[in-house]
C-alpha cells in the first residue's frame, strides 16, 4: 500500500506496456543507470518526456571541481579586466561580459 502524505499523490491507477526481452532489459538498465525505479524510470519517460538522472557521489565531485575552477577562471577574467581598464576600453567590456557569464553559470550550479 502506497503510504503517502498527500492523498492526491498515491499511486492508485496501474497499466500495463509490453516489452520484449531485449527492450525490457533496455529500460531495466536505463533506469539503473538513472538511478530510478523501473517504474519512476517509465513514469517520467511517459510523463514529462525526458529523464532527470539523479547525480551520483562521483558526478557531484566533479562538479564541485568545475565550479572550483570556474570560480579561478572568473577571478582571473577580473583582473586581466582590470589590467587593460584604461588602455583598450573596448576589450575591458568583452572582458567583463565573458566574467559576467561565467558568474551566471556558477550561481545556476547549486552546491
Amino acid at each position: 500500500m502506497n503510504k503517502r502524505k498527500n492523498s492526491s499523490d498515491v499511486l492508485s491507477k496501474r497499466t500495463t506496456v509490453r516489452y520484449t526481452e531485449s527492450e525490457y532489459q533496455l529500460v531495466k538498465s536505463k533506469a539503473e543507470k538513472a538511478g530510478l525505479s523501473f517504474s519512476d524510470y517509465c513514469r517520467q519517460a511517459t510523463i514529462v518526456g525526458y529523464i532527470q538522472a539523479a547525480p551520483q557521489t562521483h558526478d557531484l565531485n566533479e562538479i564541485r571541481l568545475l565550479k572550483n575552477l570556474l570560480i579561478e577562471y572568473r577571478t582571473n577574467f577580473s583582473r586581466i579586466s582590470n589590467l587593460i581598464k584604461i588602455s583598450d576600453p573596448d576589450l575591458h567590456l568583452e572582458v567583463a561580459i565573458l566574467k559576467d557569464s561565467i558568474q551566471r553559470i556558477i550561481q545556476k550550479i547549486n552546491l
